[in-house]
């Protein structure tokens, strides 16, 4: 099934390579510009965003922690260049709310820190590509798990050509992340010998996959840039809803957002815009709390 959406409501303009939309534990709506280096506030009431920290380098993806921190994938002006003048290398940064201050958290042995989400297990989730070739020139990236209390991060995932976005499902057993690379979306479960890669498989009809997101139904909502669509996936892999945007636009990435979580997000790369529509399927919420606030 096919067609644009309905009642397409237009957030934010010339914003720039627009990406990573998060829905905030206090009821906000943030992205990031890439090539601006910076953090914007968007309205689902209105199309008047606002600036709320300039990170420097190239911002990428966004998580929200349980205390309203947002966690930032920073992937140090290698994915694209910057505007801003303030340089950072490739990290994890955390903006800390109600300050608009902006620190490194952690920069480890990382690449160019992708897309991010907070895990079951309480740690920061993020994939790290190692380059952004969409060819066979894709070298194998990883995904790491940070703990947000310590610091340290764990190479969770390896192999996987071009990490993009990524998203848990069925209550945090399994792991979707694009392989942009190879046009798939792979889907990974934890057992008693880590987290491995399953049969479950889903191929992106046309488009580049990127950023991801799972509804209250279980299926999978996936990016595809450089062809305008959003896809919704079931829970075989089967492609069930194609959502065409146009050639105005270029996605890069999705959320859910709103009270209910019945809002779909889309950030548009092309015209740096970020849109809005009725979701006919609620979003799944996001994990937020940490694992010892989970078993106190």
């Amino acid at each position: 099934m096919s067609g644009a959406p309905r009642r397409l409501r237009v957030l934010a303009r010339g914003l720039g390579f627009t990406e990573g939309p998060v829905w905030t534990v206090d009821g906000r709506l943030l992205l990031v510009s890439v090539n601006r280096g910076r953090i914007y506030e968007a309205f689902l009431d209105s199309s008047d965003p606002r600036q709320i920290a300039e990170t420097g380098g190239g911002p990428n993806g966004l998580a929200c922690d349980a205390d309203g921190d947002v966690w930032i994938c920073q992937n140090g002006g290698l994915a694209m260049r910057t505007k801003s003048r303030i340089r950072r290398g490739p990290s994890i940064q955390v903006l800390r709310p109600g300050t608009g201050e902006v620190v490194t958290a952690a920069a480890g042995p990382f690449s160019s820190p992708s897309d991010c989400a907070m895990g079951p297990d309480g740690r920061l989730w993020f994939t790290d590509p190692r380059n952004h070739h969409l060819d066979d020139r894709a070298e194998p990236g990883r995904v790491w798990a940070l703990d947000i209390r310590t610091m340290r991060a764990e190479p969770v995932l390896d192999g996987i050509l071009f990490p993009n976005g990524l998203a848990f499902g069925d209550g945090g057993a399994v792991l979707y992340v694009a392989e942009s690379a190879t046009g798939r979306v792979l889907r990974f479960s934890e057992s008693s010998a880590g987290w491995t890669r399953d049969p479950w498989v889903a191929h992106l009809p046309r488009g580049v996959p990127d950023g991801l997101a799972v509804d209250v139904d279980g299926h999978v909502w996936v990016v595809g840039s450089f062809s305008g669509d959003v896809v919704r996936f079931t829970g075989d892999g089967r492609p069930a809803e194609t959502i065409e945007l146009g050639s105005g636009f270029m996605p890069t990435s999705l959320c859910y957002a709103g009270a209910e979580l019945d809002q779909m997000v889309i950030t548009s790369a092309r015209g740096g815009c970020v849109v809005s529509w009725q979701a006919t399927i609620r979003g799944m919420p996001l994990f937020t709390e940490s694992a010892t606030e989970r078993t106190a």
